[in-house]
């Protein structure tokens, strides 16, 4: 068994530890070479010897021991981090943790709250393509064209409002009454506006699904007399901004969607002259409105599923001392002009 070599006073081993701790390649790991390879031939036989006795002094020299953290070395570390100085800090690292986890469950509430948004667009149109995909076969009040004999309102129909109604050469407000003449529930104030029209004689089911086709004539653009057309839970809706009405107005030579009193969709023109079509389709929560064959709305709507459903046109036509002729009390009549109106269910 070889002897046992003393490491602080054995110069080789010295230089071989140095040679170790430097790598291959360095100038302390050439130099050690050197010198064993210069050993008489009995001292290089423990070449390999040497090396064993120098890397086992390595792993248990003092200078290259491991070190591990004691007790309460990470309750120090935090503590001394969050007390520098003395000095109080807003970014603790647990505030720091804490606002990650805000984060965290922030993104994930956006997320979900994108998810339900997308989810209830997607549930609507799915709801409203199911309406567009009935078909409507029954009259309920026949179709009837108000540009030809009778002259009478046809069965189905009741005229209600102050703003008296006419047939000649289609249905149409009438001459102005006094603007003294004592209001109804269709007037908004007696001194600006008076309204008139059609509604339906009786209400139906709120699940029976029913289709309103109208047409209508729009002869001179303004803002002083327009149409409305109407499906709502009370018979006698006063304006667009009734609670629960679903209403397409014509005004000017534009086409408008309220729902609830709020405007869902607007800027379709409607051709001056020219005979045109309007279609109302609705179920216990959706709602279809076209004109002239382009949608204007499909979704969900507002009326009361409790309620009984009526539908309607109705004239607003503005007071106005100075607009009016007394010479031509006529002068609004042919301005706008509905020339058929009918009612179906499925």
């Amino acid at each position: 068994m070889p002897e046992t070599r003393d490491f602080e006073t054995d110069q080789m081993l010295s230089l071989l530890a140095e040679a170790l701790r430097s790598g291959p390649g360095s100038p302390q790991w050439h130099e050690a070479i050197r010198m064993l390879r210069a050993q008489p031939p009995g001292v290089q036989a423990d070449e390999y010897q040497l090396l064993c006795d120098a890397r086992e002094r390595l792993e248990s020299g003092k200078s290259y021991r491991s070190i591990r953290a004691g007790n309460g070395f990470t309750r120090k570390l935090m503590q001394s981090m969050s007390k520098t100085g003395g000095e109080k800090r807003w970014f603790t690292p647990a505030s720091l943790v804490l606002l990650l986890a805000m984060g965290v469950m922030l993104a994930v509430i956006a997320g979900v709250a994108v998810m339900i948004h997308q989810g209830g667009k997607s549930s609507d149109k799915a709801g409203a393509e199911g309406l567009n995909q009935i078909r409507f076969t029954t009259s309920v009040i026949p179709t009837t064209r108000f540009d030809t004999p009778p002259t009478t309102l046809p069965s189905g129909w009741r005229s209600v409002g102050t703003l008296p109604i006419i047939i000649r050469n289609g249905l149409k407000p009438g001459p102005m009454p006094p603007a003294t003449e004592p209001s109804t529930a269709l007037l908004d104030d007696r001194y600006l506006y008076r309204v008139g029209g059609i509604v339906s004689a009786a209400s139906f089911p709120a699940d029976l699904p029913i289709q309103m086709d109208l047409s209508f004539r729009v002869s001179k653009a303004n803002d002083e007399l327009w149409v409305q057309a109407f499906v709502c839970d009370h018979p006698l809706l006063s304006g667009a901004a009734e609670p629960h009405g679903i209403v397409c107005q014509i005004k000017q030579d534009e086409a408008t969607v309220f729902l609830g009193g709020r405007a869902e969709a607007h800027g379709q023109k409607v051709p001056l002259n020219q005979e045109f079509s309007l279609r109302l389709t609705v179920d216990r929560a959706q709602a279809i409105i076209e004109c002239n064959g382009q949608r204007l709305y499909a979704g969900p709507q507002p009326l009361d599923s409790a309620m009984p459903h009526y539908v309607g046109v109705r004239f607003v036509r503005q007071v106005d001392s100075k607009a009016d002729r007394p010479d031509r009390p006529d002068r609004f009549e042919s301005w706008v002009t509905l020339l058929s109106a009918g009612v179906q269910k499925p």
